[in-house]
């Protein structure tokens, strides 16, 4: 009778202690998840970050400084752009790099400090490469540049899920980790503030369709910017968002931000937004909500931008269907942003169409 009730207590110590470790996974998931996806009510403490004896300046354009390699061959690139954008206090200098692959906007951006000897240091943070310093060295044209993996000039170095400020609340965006100079952007609007500075909303070229995309760029102290999207529903483990359809239905199926019928390799993957949001609120059909209770939409069939979607649809596939069987499969849903921006989430299903139409 003893022994059986010591396996009892064996057996019982063994429940206890696995629930213990399912509520404390459970909070530290739910910890993760309202960290990377609040569109919360309360506005978070963003008071601006300041790196000491640093004078940050209009980007001003440098000669050649003859730093790393151009021409055609390997580990060479198409064009290299040097700029200062600080001065420090010990006589030193900041240079922000932009080096050109090819004439598709693909770059690598390097920052170098320069000391009051003129001696050059490669900063591993804030750089493209980081610290891979085998793939930098590869690109230099000299081996007097010194290895730096310990500086951090904090303001520039802002975090995956940035936190920003609105009227009425904070909005969390998720870093691209694409850069480049601010001033390049036309018509940048403000929609938020953060530590590490402003947040723009900028639309991109859309012809007056009725779905286009824009980009959220945070401009940085060195007049730089990082590119953020919007990223929310939370996804399960193997990438579906977790969307409960109404009728208590849960989502099977895979949606993204990706332009839709684009070749994969180009598709566009930062805010496929709906550009016309004239009487939205009376073409918009609550059609569910994600785990953190944001209400999901979609549109009807004589829904201006569903007609255009399903258009695409037609025209990239080779036996479409029927154009209500469409809206049926639902071939996206909206979800609302703290910035007042529509964001529209494509089921790959339907986002590249089965057609060799030459053009994407």
């Amino acid at each position: 009778m003893k022994h059986h009730k010591k396996i009892i207590l064996v057996f019982g110590l063994i429940f206890i202690l696995f629930i213990a470790g399912v509520v404390f996974i459970a909070y530290f998931i739910q910890r993760d998840f309202a960290q990377r996806h609040k569109n919360a009510s309360t506005i978070e403490d963003n008071s601006p970050i300041v790196d000491s004896g640093v004078s940050w300046i209009k980007p001003q354009v440098l000669k050649d400084l003859k730093l790393l390699k151009i021409g055609d061959g390997g580990y060479q690139y198409k064009e290299v752009a040097y700029y200062k954008v600080a001065d420090l206090s010990d006589g030193g200098e900041l240079i922000w790099t932009n080096a050109k692959l090819d004439n598709n906007g693909s770059q690598d951006i390097y920052r170098f400090r320069k000391d009051s000897n003129g001696k050059y240091y490669y900063l591993a943070n804030g750089s493209s490469f980081g610290r891979d310093f085998s793939a930098v060295s590869s690109y230099l044209t000299t081996t007097q540049v010194t290895f730096d993996e310990t500086t951090v000039y904090n303001s520039l170095n802002p975090p995956d899920y940035l936190s920003v400020n609105y009227n009425s609340g904070s909005q969390t965006l998720v870093k691209t980790n694409t850069q480049g100079l601010f001033q390049d952007w036309q018509n940048p609007k403000v929609v938020g503030t953060s530590k590490w500075g402003q947040v723009f909303k900028v639309l991109l070229p859309n012809n007056g369709k009725e779905i286009g995309s824009i980009d959220y760029i945070l401009k940085l102290a060195d007049s730089t910017y990082e590119k953020y999207y919007s990223d929310f529903p939370d996804k399960d483990e193997k990438g579906v968002p977790n969307v409960i359809w109404s009728g208590e239905n849960m989502n099977q199926d895979y949606y993204s931000h990706e332009t839709p019928f684009c070749n994969k390799a180009e598709c566009y993957h930062g805010n496929y937004v709906l550009l016309n949001i004239e009487n939205i609120n009376q073409r918009l059909k609550n059609s569910g909500e994600d785990f953190d209770s944001n209400t999901i939409y979609t549109l009807t069939s004589d829904d201006p931008a569903m007609k255009e979607f399903y258009n695409n649809y037609q025209q990239n596939t080779v036996n479409p269907m029927s154009l209500d069987n469409f809206v049926n499969v639902k071939p996206f849903f909206i979800m609302k942003n703290g910035f007042g921006d529509y964001l529209i989430f494509t089921n790959e299903k339907y986002a590249y169409g089965d057609k060799d139409t030459g053009t994407y």
